[in-house]
């Protein structure tokens, strides 16, 4: 305060209208506020228009030690003096910390992201699985399900360590004598030629040769033939002609391929070979006997690697370790050998394809965090088009940065907090999505600010606080839709969709705080030190206005360095000109209290804000055109509608990769290249007692891996009573004896030849041994045995069999021969030594039928492993049926699980109580649920995505007819998506219904932008609306809708099949997005947008509470 106690002030003087004279300044000490052109005195607030200046001769003078340049002023006008109608507002308090402390605030921003990185390092460096990468499968699992509990259970039905299991894993095993792993090779002609040729049957040799040859194969991992040591030679065609079968045959020994139909017709017919012959053969195999010519474009081989490996006693001996060293050994020796192979002999007409577990697993893995890397080139893109908007490496940079450590600090909340330990392949997307997410807020916020630069401000302070409201509200209605329509995902049964739904929607979240917390003070920081700073190379090319920042009580100043006034030195204090006490009582006119050409000076604005100021705004504003505009987007979402509602539910296989790749191929011509391509995948159906839902209580709930815990049914005990085996036989045999009608039903297979159903059933083989028996033992030794018809089995078998040994109290005589008769009664071929026979009843039953040990179990003499004395702890009865696992779809599939579901219910009814809890059970139920699911939640998603939608846009717009007319257009962009999967030839599969869950969140962003843009307006005119939507924030929407398509556009290169098609999804939703935004809603505003307060919440509100007082 001065001595006479009055505030001090700023006083304008201005000369008469026309005078040419320049104004002299009071004090030379005082500052003109930059504001663009407000002058405020005592009483009257002064309106000055942009002025004119040509600079004259410019000369320096001292005044208070101070240097102050003189400009000369040819013209200037004065608007009429407008009374103070309104109040102007205090800043935002943080927008007040950030103007006065920007480099504080940052300083803290920044060390805040640095520790989230620390953080994470640290932990990484400490052994915490900070990020729980799995890549080499897909949980496509509902892990509650009833389906998926029970295959569970019958899936680790031997993980309990007192089942026997026979023939392997128990005991000292033979060295690498049990298959481990196959490595396959495909080879198909070229263009549909005939492979079998000697010279290509020479070819196949070669190759096969050739791995047969690598290092170590042969003395650590080939699997060896028990009975001579050597190594088994490759499951191949070339069998037949190396000698293999030439005890059968001599015509089995043509080394040369000299006699390839007489070798091959042999093959088909010869009782020891017809069977095993079709594995190799395409499905276009024919025999043309007149030519004597055998014809197929197509053969495969396999090579198997064996277990246990040296230094592992058995199969199951730290499985996982040996499996990692046959890994190595195929990684290392096979992969570049494999690669090299099938380049050399493509050029010779020949296709070698290739595959095995762990080669396929190492390529999915490999491939996709070489795809990760295409985010890196999304990054740098999209670095490239922040730079480009805001035209500050500074702000680009930390910017960019802010999006990275948001996915860090995402990953810490997701890992630690919520606990996830998974993060799958479709994690590896949320990259791309945040990148172009994270982008479209910097544009909002950056916009916003550049635009209110051009208003009328009476500080820093004012300017920020009233960019930061308006772009932390657009952005928080965008963020919190697509938010919500992730976290619509997390709710999904799925892990893999939970899990990715939860990271994403979280991911917006956090980069939402990140960019209203710490973008504010990245461009604050820029404004004040950067935002004049050119390269050198560039500074003779710019005129540049000197600005500095002065300290008026709480307020920063920008004042610009003007002749008519000197600035004070930074020991000068500054006389208060707002009083932080008395803004309440200063005027701050906005554009809508002033002329609109001297408002905002268009020439100030960009290339493309004055584009959609200006030909576009005429353009969809036209009287007529934008009744055509209208017209034609309104026939083309009809005709996008038309197209979505063919949508069909896809029932094929799902494919990963696609067939340009060698997997992709290798996994295509298995599944549909070979003769028995379809009979080896036929699906199972298992009708299982003695167990229950398998026990996943104590799993991580997003450990898909976890086993869980077998739980036996204590109830089943085949011994407890005679009508139990016999109930075992009556269900045999009525299975066999079903009507075709209920076949047809429960899609039995019936074997064309001997017309009988594929039944599996151990009772009726066991049934016949046991009578065979009779005629050995000379004792009834049938169903149902008791402990007297066991024993006369055990004393006739006495080398096998101790009955001294056996407890008097054993009351298990059911399993007593059971063993015995699965493996040959213990006896090679040459009854030389004893030992589990795979016998074709073995073959059969064997994993059926599962045995514990007991306390009375005895060991059988000479066997280790195998012992009898066991209890039978379950037994299950195989069903083979006509339908193809790989294609069958969920809307035929589980019409046949609940079939069998009744069918097991009902024949229950008729068992004894020990039988009740029997259950039925295949592979594919619960995948065939998981589709089903999906789908549905396809559906479902874009249906809560909607009724999300809907009431946001309309608190965003706070207008039923601007809120109607975006969610109208959003309809419209979802339905052309849509439309577009139809036409590409795509069907509602798994990845597809997991894109159309993401399509509401994805679309909404730039209606939301434009509706709530025309809403904010306060101009009367609906086309004046219109115009200052396009103006604010019409950059925004065409930046931002131009990284996310840069975004995607790099995924579109990646091999992994679902990130391609994911980013040409994204590409389609963000230019519908785009498309409907500026060429739907905006016109349809131009038509039928609001004027004044029609349709308008506020208004209506205010007339309720005039109403009521």
């Amino acid at each position: 305060m001065t001595k006479e106690g009055k505030r001090p002030t700023i006083s304008c003087f201005i000369a008469d209208i026309g005078s040419t004279e320049v104004p002299k300044a009071p004090n030379a000490s005082l500052p003109v506020i930059r504001g663009p052109s407000v002058y405020i005195t005592d009483n009257v607030k002064y309106d000055i228009p942009r002025v004119n200046l040509n600079h004259g001769p410019n000369h320096s003078q001292k005044t208070n030690g101070h240097v102050s340049e003189t400009l000369a002023m040819e013209e200037y006008t004065v608007s009429k003096p407008v009374p103070n109608k309104e109040k102007m507002k205090t800043p935002l308090r943080y927008c007040l910390w950030i103007t006065n402390h920007p480099k504080k605030i940052m300083g803290i921003g920044f060390v805040f992201h640095l520790l989230l990185l620390l953080a994470t390092v640290a932990m990484f460096l400490a052994k915490y699985d900070i990020l729980p990468i799995v890549f080499d499968g897909l949980p496509l699992i509902l892990q509650k399900d009833v389906d998926y509990l029970r295959s569970s259970a019958w899936n680790n039905r031997n993980e309990d360590p007192s089942i026997m299991v026979r023939g392997k894993g128990i005991g000292n095993e033979t060295e690498r004598s049990l298959v481990g792993e196959a490595f396959s090779i495909l080879y198909e002609r070229q263009n549909g030629g005939n492979i079998f040729t000697q010279s290509y049957l020479k070819k196949m040799k070669s190759i096969e040769d050739s791995f047969l040859e690598k290092d170590d194969y042969q003395t650590s991992f080939c699997m060896v033939v028990p009975s001579t040591g050597q190594c088994r030679p490759p499951l191949s065609i070339l069998r037949f002609f190396d000698g293999t079968y030439q005890k059968a045959s001599p015509v089995f020994h043509d080394p040369e391929f000299n006699n390839v139909y007489e070798v091959l017709d042999k093959a088909s017919k010869h009782r020891l070979t017809k069977k095993s012959f079709t594995y190799f053969l395409g499905k276009d195999y024919r025999v043309d006997n007149t030519k004597q010519t055998v014809y197929s474009s197509i053969l495969r081989t396999n090579i198997y690697l064996g277990l246990p490996l040296k230094g592992f006693v058995n199969a199951t001996d730290r499985r996982s370790k040996q499996m990692d060293l046959i890994k190595d050994f195929s990684v290392k020796n096979y992969k570049k050998h494999a690669e090299n192979t099938a380049s050399s002999y493509k050029d010779q007409g020949l296709n070698v394809v290739y595959s095995s577990t762990s080669l396929l697993q190492d390529y999915i893995q490999s491939q996709v965090i070489k795809d990760m890397l295409l985010a890196v080139a999304s990054m740098a893109f999209i670095f490239l088009i922040v730079l480009i908007q805001t035209q500050s490496l500074f702000v680009t940079f930390f910017s960019i940065f802010s999006i990275i450590t948001s996915f860090v600090g995402t990953n810490i909340i997701y890992r630690v907090i919520c606990d996830y330990r998974f993060f799958g392949i479709f994690h590896v997307l949320a990259i791309f999505i945040i990148l172009g997410i994270g982008a479209d807020n910097i544009f909002i916020f950056f916009d916003t600010w550049k635009m209110e630069g051009l208003r009328n401000h009476p500080t820093t302070a004012h300017r920020l606080s009233t960019a930061y409201g308006k772009a932390s509200v657009a952005m928080f209605f965008t963020s919190i839709t697509t938010a919500a329509a992730f976290f619509v995902g997390a709710f999904s049964p799925l892990i893999s969709l939970s899990s990715f739904g939860l990271f994403s929607g979280l991911l917006v979240i956090v980069n939402y705080i990140n960019v209203i917390m710490y973008l504010p003070a990245i461009v604050m920081v820029y404004h004040r030190h950067f935002e004049n700073w050119t390269w050198p190379c560039c500074r003779s090319c710019k005129k540049q206005e000197e600005i500095a920042t002065v300290k008026v009580d709480n307020l920063d100043l920008d004042v610009v360095k003007d002749s008519r006034f000197a600035l004070p030195s930074a020991s000068e204090s500054v006389p208060s000109i707002y009083p932080m006490e008395s803004t309440q009582n200063i005027y701050l006119p906005d554009s809508n209290d002033t002329d609109e050409k001297t408002s905002v000076d268009v020439r100030e604005h960009r290339l493309i804000v004055r584009f959609f100021r200006s030909p576009f705004y005429r353009f969809v504003t036209h009287k007529v055109m934008k009744w055509i505009i209208v017209l034609v987007m309104l026939g083309f979402a009809g005709t996008c509608a038309y197209f979505a509602s063919k949508l069909q539910v896809n029932e094929a296989e799902v494919q990963f990769l696609p067939e340009s790749t060698n997997y992709g191929k290798y996994l295509k011509l298995r599944n549909t290249g070979f003769k028995d391509a379809d009979t080896r995948r036929y699906l199972k159906i298992y009708l299982i007692w003695g167990m229950m839902k398998q026990d996943h209580s104590d799993c991580h709930h997003s450990d898909f891996k976890c086993k869980g815990r077998t739980v036996w049914d204590d109830s089943f005990d085949i011994n407890k009573s005679p009508a139990i085996q016999m109930a075992f036989q009556t269900f045999c045999k009525n299975l066999k004896q079903l009507p075709e009608d209920q076949v047809k039903k429960l899609r039995i297979e019936r074997d064309p030849v001997t017309n009988k159903l594929g039944i599996e059933c151990f009772i009726d083989d066991y049934q016949t041994f046991l009578k065979n028996e009779e005629n050995i033992t000379g004792s009834q030794v049938d169903i149902p045995l008791n402990l007297t018809k066991s024993l006369a089995i055990m004393r006739h078998y006495s080398d096998v069999f101790n009955v001294s040994q056996l407890s008097h109290t054993y009351s298990k005589p059911f399993e007593i021969p059971l063993t015995f008769w699965l493996c040959g009664k213990y006896k090679s071929s040459n009854n030389s030594t004893k030992k589990c026979q795979r016998t074709e009843q073995f073959n059969k039953f064997n994993n059926l039928l599962g045995e514990a040990f007991t306390k009375y179990s005895v060991e059988v003499p000479n066997i280790q492993g195998v012992k009898y004395g066991t209890q039978l702890k379950y037994a299950a009865i195989q069903i083979n049926t006509t339908m193809v696992a790989s294609s069958v779809g969920y809307t035929t599939g589980l019409v046949v699980r609940d079939a069998w579901e009744d069918f097991l219910d009902q024949q229950k009814q008729a068992m004894p109580q020990e039988m009740q809890n029997g259950f039925q059970t295949a592979l594919l139920w619960n995948f065939l649920k998981v589709k089903k699911s999906i789908s549905q939640s396809a559906f479902m998603g874009i249906l809560i995505g909607m009724c999300i939608a809907l009431p946001i846009l309309l608190i965003a717009t706070m207008n039923i007819v601007v809120g109607l007319a975006a969610f109208f257009s959003l309809s419209c962009v979802i339905a052309a998506v849509i439309a577009t999967m139809v036409v590409a030839g795509w069907k509602l599969g798994i990845l597809e219904s997991i894109n159309l869950i993401l399509v509401v969140g994805l679309s909404v962003d730039y209606i939301v932008h434009l509706a709530e843009a025309y809403s904010r307006s306060k101009k009367q005119e609906s086309l004046d609306r219109v115009r200052d939507a396009l103006e604010e924030v019409g950059i925004s929407v065409l930046s931002g809708g131009l990284t996310t398509l840069g975004a995607s556009f790099f995924m579109i290169f990646s091999e992994i099949l679902f990130f391609t098609q994911f980013a040409i999804f994204i590409f389609s939703t963000i230019g519908f997005s785009l498309l409907f935004a500026l060429f739907l809603f905006i016109p349809l505003m131009a038509v039928l947008g609001p004027s004044n307060d029609c349709g308008s919440f506020t208004a209506l509100f205010r007339r309720c509470c005039k109403s009521t007082n």
